[in-house]
């Protein structure tokens, strides 16, 4: 095993073979190009083992061009320096695994994968950071502060770095950062090689003479441009347009306030003008919505009316059937033992036969008619407590009997627990329940009075119209409220003037 440093690196594998690595005149069998950084790039033309970014890179930067080949014994890996940047690992005859890199970075920057260095018996590493003595800090922080430079100055600015590596990272931190990038054709060269082997585009414009910089700019240049009598040149022609465009900007904000305080007293008029209009779209919203509940307080006071006499009807046809029920169970009981004891008859058999089955028959209708019955009792009651929950507003959409007459709740959709109901609709929906059932059982005809209680949940507009609703259900109604209820018009009396009509009272009053 032999590795010289002359004109580049040199490796002598076990067979003879010469592999030369980054010379400027390379004569060895085999040529290895790391990247296509000038002090690593043959001087003339010449073909090398290296990755296809890194020839295009090296035939668009100079003269002469830079071929790509293969060879078997030497295998790329990504060494993170630059775009197309390899490191090599050449597998000598006898085994022995050589990893040679040019510049390598093990850290991950932008869009640069970093190096992993790979299992080999020798390492040579040709870098200008080698020695242990350099650490810089992490990428991340120092983007960080590059960032945070260019925002502090809307001024142009002039960012330096070589054409190939350093110049793409300063372009995109700068667009990064809200800047208009400018960079020079060498540079843009080196850009447009990138861009065809790599998913990466770069955001900068040519710069030439036609090109003024501004404020919010910034020029990307490489290392060979940085002359103090051509940035002096530019920095005057920056000043220049910097001094007319703050001539400009003060005449353009005094002109925008100008601007803005005149449209903001047009779009003050404007939302005026719309208050107005709305304001005038509610009242008639609020007229119609008036006109129509008082059409619809008159449909439900005639439909009630219609209900209370279908409830009646129901109730009394709902008894009968009972009874005919009860008989016909009776009639098919008897029509059993006298079947039973009939059995030796033979000529009574098929009569018996017969009459059980009519009875069965009759019992079926009878039961049948009976849920028809309910079903129309429990229909009539559903649609009262629903006109009465709708006159009242209520938070639930609707109120049910089942089957087994048990009430039924529901709200948004889904049926919800009584518990879950707030005091007030509580007291509404009993007081449509105790109204469904006054009216269905006949009671105005026994007892016409009607007695309203406790309805401290109620709200005051709710009151009233409760008021309003059961005013012509019982000859005489009488109700309760608090003087804080201004809903309620009625008459005041004072405990002290009643008459006691049964002792029964005398613990209440003790209380």
């Amino acid at each position: 095993m032999t590795v010289r440093y002359r004109d580049g690196v040199e490796i002598e594998l076990s067979d003879g073979t010469r592999v030369v690595c980054d010379a400027d005149d390379p004569d060895g069998d085999v040529t290895v190009v790391s990247h296509a950084h000038g002090d690593h790039l043959p001087a003339g033309e010449a073909t090398a083992v290296c990755s296809p970014l890194t020839a295009a890179l090296g035939t668009a930067r100079r003269e002469n061009p830079l071929h790509r080949t293969t060879d078997d014994r030497v295998a790329l890996l990504p060494a993170g320096h630059v775009a197309g940047s390899r490191a090599a690992l050449i597998t000598d005859p006898d085994g022995t695994r050589y990893c040679y890199t040019g510049d390598v970075c093990t850290r991950s920057r932008l869009y640069l994968d970093g190096f992993e260095p790979p299992d080999a018996d020798v390492l040579i590493v040709e870098s200008t950071y080698g020695e242990p003595g350099y650490e810089f800090p992490p990428h991340e922080t120092v983007a960080a502060d590059i960032g945070e430079w260019l925002g502090e100055t809307a001024a142009p600015v002039l960012l330096f770095g070589y054409a190939l590596g350093r110049a793409q990272k300063l372009q995109l931190l700068a667009d990064r950062a809200g800047r208009t990038v400018y960079t020079t054709d060498a540079v843009v060269r080196v850009n447009e090689a990138i861009e065809a082997h790599r998913d990466v585009s770069f955001p900068a414009r040519g710069y030439g003479d036609d090109v003024d910089l501004s404020a919010g700019d910034a020029l990307v240049l490489p290392m060979t441009t940085a002359r103090i009598d051509w940035i002096d040149d530019l920095a005057e022609r920056i000043d220049r347009r910097t001094e007319a465009a703050e001539a400009s900007r003060e005449r353009v904000e005094e002109l925008t306030e100008r601007v803005e305080s005149r449209e903001k007293r047009r779009r003050r008029e404007r939302e005026l003008q719309t208050d107005v209009r709305e304001l005038r779209e509610r009242r008639s919203d609020l007229e119609r919505r008036l006109d129509d509940a008082r059409e619809r307080d008159d449909e439900l006071g005639e439909r009630i009316d219609d209900l209370r006499e279908r409830i009646e009807s129901d109730a009394e046809q709902v008894t009968d059937i009972e009874s005919d029920l009860k008989y016909a169970k009776t009639r098919l009981d008897d029509a059993k033992s006298e079947l039973e004891s009939s059995e030796s008859k033979a000529e009574e058999l098929e009569s018996l036969r017969s009459q059980r089955q009519s009875l069965t028959e009759e019992i079926t209708r009878l039961r049948r008619r009976k849920q028809e019955i309910k079903k129309e009792t429990r229909d009539a009651f559903d649609d009262a407590i629903r006109d009465v929950v709708t006159l009242f507003e209520t938070g639930f959409e609707s109120a049910r009997l089942t089957s087994e007459f048990e009430l039924v709740v529901a709200r948004d959709g889904r049926e919800a627990s009584l518990d879950a109901l707030s005091e007030g609709e509580v007291e509404l929906l009993g007081l449509a329940t105790a109204l469904a059932g006054y009216e269905a059982f006949d009671v105005a005809e026994r007892v016409p009075v009607m007695l309203v209680d406790r309805l401290g949940g109620i709200a005051d507009e709710n009151l009233g119209r409760l008021t309003d609703y059961l005013s012509g259900t019982a000859t005489y109604l009488v109700m309760t409220a608090y003087p804080e209820h201004s809903a309620v018009e009625g008459h005041d009396i004072d405990p002290a003037d009643w008459s006691v009509v049964s002792d029964s009272t005398a613990p209440r009053e003790a209380e």
